[in-house]
């Protein structure tokens, strides 16, 4: 049975009226949005707030347990996102074996030719040889790993203080960063609750050195259940803790 004309015009006055009706509706995001959005090439204005995105270039040749738990506690309004992207282990070991035989061969010439020994060649080819066996052998995995820190500040002067101190934190550990240049939307968007690495500004990184940097030591005191016992000091969390919950209740 087709529609009638009437019925169809009906239809059409109520989708309108819900339209209007809807428009006068606040909605939550209506509630979080900021006022305004303005892109920079240095920065993005977010309402009343300046805010800028950070990128890891480079790491050390070793990183300790716990390395980022600094940048992790720092009292800063500060977004942190982390992307993993494993590798093939086959494609990885081929590129190992041909850096091998490269390494390898400039071993061979500089004996021949009675060059003194090379001890940065020779320690890379030891790194290689043992990565090939712990790959082979599935005790690590391979992974393109992308790091981005973005800041929030009230003035731009605060916003460099800030982002000049991160970078000397993380300069410190020898991992060196750099602001995002004209693509600072993007930056902003890469640190959102959303999965989404819109920079893809990578690192290989094998399972050791990654596992160092995730964010299992932070000062955060937080139990599923329990009292508020108030705001840690280092990160302005909440102290959430059942004490009861422990083999010896007391909260010493």
């Amino acid at each position: 049975m087709n529609p009638t004309p009437t019925s169809q015009n009906q239809t059409h006055e109520t989708l309108e009226s819900e339209k209007v009706y809807r428009k006068g509706i606040v909605t939550v995001r209506d509630l979080i949005a900021p006022s305004a959005m303005q892109v920079q090439p240095r920065y993005l204005r977010l309402g009343s707030k300046f805010v800028s995105t950070l990128f890891v270039v480079s790491y050390p040749r070793y990183l300790n347990v716990g390395w980022f738990s600094p940048i992790i506690n720092l009292s800063l309004p500060m977004d942190i996102s982390m992307f993993f992207y494993p590798i093939d282990a086959t494609v990885v070991l081929k590129q190992l074996r041909d850096k091998v035989g490269q390494i390898e061969a400039q071993l061979s010439l500089d004996e021949q030719h009675g060059a003194p020994r090379d001890p940065v060649r020779q320690t890379a080819l030891r790194d290689i040889e043992k990565l090939r066996d712990d790959i082979t052998q599935g005790i690590e995995h391979f992974f393109q790993f992308a790091l981005y820190l973005t800041l929030y500040a009230d003035t731009e002067k605060e916003l460099n203080e800030l982002s000049e101190h991160v970078e000397g934190l993380l300069g410190g550990k020898l991992v060196y960063s750099k602001r995002v240049m004209f693509q600072s939307e993007q930056g902003f968007n890469s640190t959102l609750p959303l999965g989404n690495d819109e920079l893809f500004i990578t690192f290989n990184f094998n399972t050791s050195p990654t596992a160092s940097m995730f964010p299992f030591t932070s000062s955060e005191l937080s139990s599923d259940n329990g009292i508020l016992y108030g705001l840690n000091q280092h990160n302005n969390s909440l102290i959430l803790f059942d004490r009861f919950s422990l083999q010896n209740a007391n909260s010493v």
